[in-house]
């Protein structure tokens, strides 16, 4: 089954991306527009920590995007909302 491929981040993987990348509950929040509230609970492990954000963080963790790019994306999509 596809699914068993896909990328599961635990909250402690996801605590050490964002020590690593130094990375704010906020910035989280901002990038993957979801509340502080929202990035908090995946970090306690309250609630499963969303594919797409995971792959995301892995990008930056394996340099495939920089956070500068990441940063531009989120910025402009802000603007244009």
């Amino acid at each position: 089954c596809y699914q068993e491929d896909l990328v599961r981040m635990t909250p402690e993987q996801l605590k050490e991306i964002m020590t690593r990348q130094n990375l704010s509950v906020m910035d989280l929040a901002t990038i993957s527009g979801a509340s502080k509230r929202q990035v908090i609970a995946w970090r306690q492990g309250e609630f499963q920590i969303p594919m797409t954000l995971a792959y995301i963080l892995l990008a930056l963790e394996e340099k495939i995007i920089s956070q500068d790019w990441l940063v531009d994306k989120v910025q402009s999509e802000l603007k244009g909302a």
